[in-house]
């Protein structure tokens, strides 16, 4: 339930937006002129698949005279943010971790919303065999774990190492790039 009420929110926020942006080239009294918006497909899960397979742009922008142009996009943030320099897409729904990465090392794109975290955290986790002496996150301090940098992994983390009062030097992170 806390998933599709975001869903919504999310999805018309950025519906509300890009209304407004297109909308505003409309509003002149010309026709509208025809732009393809180039949307990132990375993932199955969250807004944007959610919107691809309902079809909320493309409905929503159609009558502005823009086509929306599902782009898939496979790998890490590095794919996606590629992608954005490079105008293969112009819009995508990006990680926190990647967006924070993002503005913090002043790259040529624009982040112009974040969610909360309770929009990703409940579906993430960190994962340990069944037979790992690991039960908490307290039981982590002074192993190596996993994770991919400067993404949804790293992210997830460093969240729960601040949410248990661990300093991030008290766990070795081990950098690897999912395939």
């Amino acid at each position: 339930m806390l998933f599709r009420t975001l869903s919504r929110t999310a999805l018309g926020g950025l519906a509300l937006l890009l209304l407004l942006v297109f909308g505003n080239a409309a509003s002149s009294g010309a026709s509208p002129a025809p732009f393809v918006l180039k949307i990132g497909a990375s993932g199955n899960y969250g807004v944007m698949p959610y919107a691809q397979a309902h079809g909320t742009f493309a409905k929503g922008l159609a009558s502005l005279g823009v086509t929306v142009q599902w782009v898939p996009i496979a790998g890490a943030y590095s794919t996606t943010l590629a992608a954005l320099q490079s105008g293969a897409i112009n819009l995508e729904d990006a990680p926190m971790s990647g967006s924070v990465a993002t503005i913090n090392n002043n790259l040529p794109v624009k982040v112009f919303a974040m969610t909360h975290k309770a929009y990703t955290y409940p579906s993430s986790g960190i994962i340990v065999p069944k037979s790992s002496s690991i039960k908490s996150v307290k039981d982590l301090v002074g192993q190596s774990v996993v994770v991919n940098p400067a993404a949804k992994g790293e992210y997830v983390l460093l969240l729960a190492l601040q949410e248990a009062g661990i300093p991030f030097s008290k766990v070795k992170r081990v950098y690897v790039q999912p395939r």
